[in-house]
């Protein structure tokens, strides 16, 4: 049969049929649902608090507060970075462990890094969520750098 039922008795509901429904229902399928407040931590970290959001219309619950380190930058060089919640749906998941998302943090020497944004509800691979950009040299953070990019 050429007929694959989604949201009837006995049938079987995928991610990206639960991501694609919520996608459409959805003014902003990819935002902040609550809290994951984005925090300045030294030079050296990015926080993202505890919170909920959603990705390409899939749920995801930040359950205590994640600390993300920048990459050191060379003597006289100064970066753009943004901190991303990065979706990669070649990884496999286990039943203990989530492999296909977590916070990545995307390096560029001359201008903000553009993100991947596959449409993973249809075929995509790779979705990338900004929540903060900023620039840092060999000393870190650059103040007044960091911007809040959440939605």
């Amino acid at each position: 049969m050429a007929i694959r039922a989604v949201t009837f008795d006995k049938q079987k509901v995928r991610a990206q049929d639960d991501g694609l429904c919520h996608t459409l229902a959805m003014v902003y399928p990819s935002c902040v649902i609550s809290g994951c407040a984005v925090a300045q931590d030294g030079q050296f970290t990015v926080n993202i608090g505890i919170g909920t959001f959603f990705v390409c219309g899939r749920l995801v619950y930040i359950t205590s507060t994640e600390s993300i380190g920048i990459p050191a930058v060379p003597q006289g060089q100064t970066q753009y970075m943004r901190v991303v919640f990065e979706v990669d749906l070649t990884q496999t998941n286990t039943e203990t462990e989530f492999l296909q998302g977590h916070f990545r943090v995307l390096t560029d020497t001359s201008n903000y890094p553009t993100l991947t944004q596959d449409d993973i509800n249809a075929g995509g691979t790779l979705y990338q969520m900004p929540f903060v950009r900023l620039r840092a040299d060999s000393s870190g953070i650059i103040s007044g750098s960091f911007a809040d990019e959440r939605l």
